[in-house]
């Protein structure tokens, strides 16, 4: 019974400090996988800030250079001028108007991105230190935060049980003792005295 109760001891002690780490660090689900989208964008911010700016460029200048959007409309124009002569002509026309469109929608898209793409050497740095306390659970209790918040809970459910049982082993522990001494102050009071055998034989002469 002793050995047991040490078993879960040790195994109650792991969990504890286990679960006690997990909640000291407080991830949230799927915090791993966004954190390292966000490391990923502010660690390439002027990459993708230079590539969205030269897209804008080339889907609709600001400098008159050559682009998307000049080119669908000198498509379009010359379709124009020639769909009152055929129906097909004229629906080509109306597909590159369609194209011309889409193509101003992309580019204030894209140009949108651009404009937010920021360098931020402070969130950066937050995000990767976060990245690494998480990290260090995943190393230890899961592969992905999720599985390591499963396990989590698991332990703090298995943690339940141990205490539990380790409170009904004192239990048991303490009535055997409890039932030792009331034998043994039973046992005692059952046997006569050596005044009282003397006495007894007193009366019998």
């Amino acid at each position: 019974m002793i050995a047991t109760a040490r078993e879960r001891a040790r195994e109650a002690d792991l969990l504890r400090h286990g679960v006690e780490e997990v909640a000291a660090v407080e991830p949230q689900p799927g915090e791993d996988t966004e954190l390292a989208a966000e490391e990923a964008r502010l660690g390439h911010a002027d990459t993708l800030r230079g590539a969205a700016e030269q897209a804008r460029e080339a889907l609709s200048s600001e400098h008159g250079t050559p682009d998307a959007m000049g080119a669908v409309a000198a498509a379009r124009g010359l379709l124009e001028g020639v769909r009152d002569h055929d129906p097909d002509a004229a629906a080509l026309a109306d597909r590159v108007a369609e194209v011309g469109y889409l193509l101003a929608d992309v580019a204030a898209d894209v140009a949108s991105y651009a404009a937010r793409v920021d360098t931020d050497p402070a969130r950066l740095a937050a995000v990767s230190e976060r990245r690494a306390a998480l990290t260090g659970l995943t190393r230890k209790y899961g592969e992905t935060i999720d599985e390591v918040l499963a396990w989590a809970e698991r332990s703090a459910m298995r943690l339940l049980d141990l205490d539990s049982t380790d409170e009904r082993i004192q239990d048991l522990a303490a009535r055997a003792r409890s039932l030792r001494e009331q034998a043994g102050r039973g046992g005692r009071r059952a046997q006569p005295g050596p005044g009282r055998r003397r006495g007894e034989g007193s009366r019998r002469r």
